[in-house]
């Protein structure tokens, strides 16, 4: 029997290893002798379940001289820290699971309008979600949950005692929306205010609201479009005190890959007003609001499908396109558009605890294409147009070094039912062989426009002061696309580390579906680097289409919890038993802005200081963390540092003996 085979190794080559030799299986064909690869209802061995050991009753081994190990880890070259056990997580386990203590299930369903609309698209639209929110919605001290789904945001109310109650009576539906999309909420001078995003039904052709804003169960929907939206973000980007409202244009239903607009909108009196219109923003996943210059005065940052990311700063009046410097890891200067991704989420921490704030953005991994390419190094185009009247047809496709052409992933059969005149420009299969896209479209292909993307790592960007310095997460982070990023120090060592919740099922009847990830932690150094925490230590074990996530201490016990959304799945309630406790900061901000959505918080340790932790109104994929502050480290902290909005800096010493404090800003 035969456990182990190296991916990507040729068949033929054995690689030495401790104990032993291994190499890849080739598959069967016609009488060949060899090895037949047995069901998981045979084995009982299931893509859950990640080996570390395993014994062997081998017999009749001849072939070859296979040597055979009797450990897989060792086999494979990894240590028993690197593996997962086949039994039950460990006690030991960072997180448990207690889901049942909210017992809440994602109702959106996929819709086949999706390829029905648009059937060359390379993937469903519509089960992008749901997002999640950490937000004390009754101010009773403790935060409760607001949910996105199908046409509605619900809340469940934090009862006290390690569980979450359902509140219908605050829920709302929106009557409009296909889903509701990023959810984003603060308090104002006026009270609550909740907004979210919006996405109409893949198949409607009739303008809808971008999203809603909701005020003390008064609903009032924003501009209609035709566009679908994605993140929200609450921040103060003219400087007057209120909050404004960003609103990212996700993509224009029926119309993928065209480019959307983001929408920004003026807090004024509680009301909010049509302000800006930022053009073309490309096909906006992930939208943050960080102080990124330290200022006191926070930029837009944009990540986009088949685009760089995008920042904007402001001046009071507007938001203008910004291009900071990049360099690699060595130190070489580069450029944005060579970091064109499929990028999802997007948030912002302070990894390496020089008090700027970082960036870490999602992307589809190493772990795609179809053997087709090689995601690590090879390009991935869209060339699209309007080839049928009144819908766009995306083809993607990629550079063919052997026959050095563009060759279109997509098989003839389907390309034929979607375009019309393939049957002429390919009239075989050969001649689509030989001809590739060019050949396909023929005469039609002047009137094409092309996105791409070249970097499909998830990805950190270093802040460096005057420019950023960008490093691939870990080959874990790789193997699976990322949606919800949630950056946190969820082990209480003082150092912000990160989750990313992983998957991707929705995809065109050819491709496989990606669903290599758990849910992936990754334990930050402070110093920008990170190590993948294996579930058995992690406790994370999420085999679902992970969405949104959100941090956040909802037992009030000084560990950092964590909810991860799953489409058309149970949302998991994570919650944190072995992290070393932290102090809490609670920040009050006079006026109208009294949660300090903006504030940035330094913790001292004496003659050092901790990261700098940022308080956001929406970050990550479509979500939102707690606006509760958790110091953490192996001593209390003597004093916090605070940048308030509008960069206004204050020093408060910490007394050894307080766990939690609430802070106002001084006059």
């Amino acid at each position: 029997m035969a456990v182990l085979a190296e991916s990507g190794a040729p068949a033929s080559v054995w690689r030495d290893v401790s104990g032993g030799r291994i190499r890849s299986l080739p598959s069967l064909t016609g009488t060949q002798t060899g090895f037949t690869r047995m069901s998981p209802d045979t084995t009982g061995l299931f893509r859950n379940q990640i080996l570390s050991s395993m014994t062997l009753d081998v017999t009749d081994v001849t072939r070859d001289g296979l040597v055979v190990t009797s450990n897989l880890g060792e086999a494979a070259g990894l240590s028993h820290n690197d593996s997962i056990a086949t039994s039950p997580l460990s006690t030991t386990a960072l997180f448990e699971e207690i889901s049942a203590a909210l017992n809440h299930r994602d109702s959106t369903q996929a819709s086949t309008e999706d390829f029905d609309r648009q059937p060359l698209i390379p993937r469903r639209l519509s089960t992008e979600g749901p997002g999640v929110a950490f937000f004390d919605i009754d101010t009773d001290g403790f935060d409760d949950l607001l949910l996105a789904g199908r046409g509605e945001w619900m809340v469940f109310r934090n009862d006290h005692a390690g569980g979450f109650q359902p509140r219908p009576d605050l829920s709302l539906k929106s009557g409009q929306a296909h889903s509701v999309t990023g959810i984003a909420a603060a308090v104002d001078r006026h009270g609550m205010v909740l907004t979210t995003g919006h996405q109409p039904s893949p198949g409607s052709n009739a303008p809808g609201p971008l999203g809603s804003v909701l005020r003390t169960n008064q609903l009032r929907n924003l501009d209609q479009s035709l566009q679908a939206s994605g993140s929200v973000v609450l921040a103060d980007w003219d400087g007057d005190g209120e909050l404004d409202l960003a609103v990212a244009g996700r993509h224009v239903p029926g119309r993928w890959p065209e480019s959307a607009d983001t929408r920004i909108f003026h807090g004024q009196n509680g009301q909010y007003l049509p302000w800006l219109t930022l053009t073309n923003t490309g096909l906006a996943t992930g939208m943050i609001a960080s102080d990124l210059t330290g200022d006191g005065r926070p930029e837009l940052v944009l990540a986009a499908e088949f685009g760089p990311l995008r920042f904007f700063r402001a001046d009071g009046t507007n938001l203008h396109p910004w291009k900071p410097g990049l360099v690699t890891a060595e130190g070489n200067a580069t450029d944005w558009l060579d970091y064109q991704g499929r990028w999802t989420g997007l948030t912002a921490a302070d990894f390496d605890n020089d008090g700027r704030l970082d960036l870490a953005a999602g992307n589809w991994g190493w772990n795609f294409g179809e053997g087709r390419i090689d995601p690590a190094r090879d390009p991935v185009r869209i060339t699209y147009a309007e080839f049928v009247p009144g819908t766009v047809t995306p083809l993607i496709h990629s550079w063919d070094p052997l026959h050095r052409r563009e060759v279109p992933w997509r098989e003839l059969g389907t390309l034929r039912e979607a375009l019309p005149f393939a049957a002429e420009t390919v009239p075989s299969h050969e001649a689509y062989g030989k001809g590739g896209l060019l050949a396909l479209l023929g005469p039609h292909g002047s009137r094409a426009r092309r996105v791409e993307s070249q970097w499909h790592a998830s990805t950190v960007f270093l802040n460096r002061g005057d420019q950023f310095e960008v490093r691939a997460l870990p080959t874990e982070a790789q193997w699976a696309p990322a949606f919800g990023l949630t950056a946190a120090d969820f082990d209480g060592d003082g150092h912000q580390d990160l989750f990313l919740a992983q998957n991707f099922f929705g995809v065109d009847a050819e491709t496989s579906r990606h669903d290599a990830g758990l849910g992936l932690l990754l334990i930050g150094d402070g110093r920008g680097h990170f190590k993948a925490l294996s579930p058995a230590a992690s406790g994370i074990v999420l085999p679902g289409e992970g969405r949104g996530s959100a941090a956040g201490d909802f037992d009030l016990d000084g560990r950092v919890d964590l909810v991860v959304t799953q489409h058309a799945g149970p949302t998991a309630v994570l919650h944190n038993r072995r992290a070393r406790p932290g102090w809490a900061l609670r920040l009050e901000h006079p006026g109208p802005n009294p949660m300090a959505i903006g504030a940035v918080v330094r913790a001292e340790f004496g003659n050092s200081s901790g990261p700098a932790i940022e308080i956001r109104a929406g970050s990550g994929w479509w979500s939102q963390d707690s606006s509760r502050v958790l110091i953490t480290g192996a001593t209390p902290p003597t004093a916090v540092h605070v940048r308030w909005p509008g960069g206004l800096q204050q020093r408060h010493p910490w007394s050894p003996t307080v766990r939690e404090m609430r802070l106002r800003r001084s006059p």
